[in-house]
């Protein structure tokens, strides 16, 4: 599926904060029903039923760096197999 991590997803994304990143925040808008955790290369999806991992796509792991280190991001999209 498409994610796509907007302005207002960076604006309210809270560094270091796997369930509060702006990644997270997006994955959420998108599977509500799930508990997300965005790790440095991987997502945690979890509900009642199952806990899984989803690997992140490069793009989205330089992000993640670039937002945590207080460096400039830009709104992006890419493709997540939820």
């Amino acid at each position: 599926m498409k994610i796509k991590v907007e302005q207002k997803h960076i604006d309210n994304g809270i560094r270091e904060m796997c369930g509060l990143c702006p990644i997270a925040l997006a994955i959420r808008e998108v599977v509500p029903d799930k508990s997300i955790r965005v790790r440095w290369t991987w997502v945690d999806v979890c509900d009642k039923a199952e806990d899984r991992m989803v690997t992140l796509p490069k793009s989205a792991t330089a992000f993640i760096y670039a937002f945590d280190e207080n460096k400039p991001v830009a709104p992006f999209e890419f493709e997540l197999a939820i």
